[in-house]
């Protein structure tokens, strides 16, 4: 299980770093998909977020319930949000873009169903530890 969560994260956090220092400098793309280029690393770190929660903070966070984990989605996105809003101060020297937020949305939505699907284990039917013995 924690194979496959590193796997999903390595693999998300090389294809974020593929499209910002190779495909957005020596590729050229037609037109078309200028969006796409654009707002891959925010849909891949907003859908890689939970994944990122679980491995790194294990030790204060356990994401074992949907709701815990809908609780660390919203404040992921949140905080994605804060962030590309700081990008309106020009003191920052980044361009805002609501694309980034729409798509941030959009990967963390991902990012918690396949998480809640795939990671979270049926919790078993209540047991009673009654003995009448």
């Amino acid at each position: 299980m924690k194979r496959k969560k590193m796997t999903i994260f390595i693999v998300g956090a090389f294809i974020i770093l593929y499209d910002k220092f190779y495909i957005r400098h020596y590729v050229h793309l037609p037109v078309q998909f200028n969006l796409v280029k654009d707002v891959a690393p925010n849909l891949i770190s907003a859908f890689i977020f939970p994944f990122c929660a679980d491995l790194f903070f294990k030790r204060w966070i356990q994401l074992t319930h949907k709701k815990v984990v809908f609780q660390v989605c919203l404040i992921g996105l949140i905080f994605m949000i804060g962030n590309e809003l700081t990008q309106l101060f020009p003191i920052f020297r980044r361009t805002f873009d609501l694309y980034d937020i729409l798509f941030s949305f959009i990967g963390i939505s991902f990012g918690y169903i396949v998480y809640t699907k795939w990671f979270i284990l049926e919790v078993a039917p209540k047991v009673s530890y009654y003995d009448p013995q």
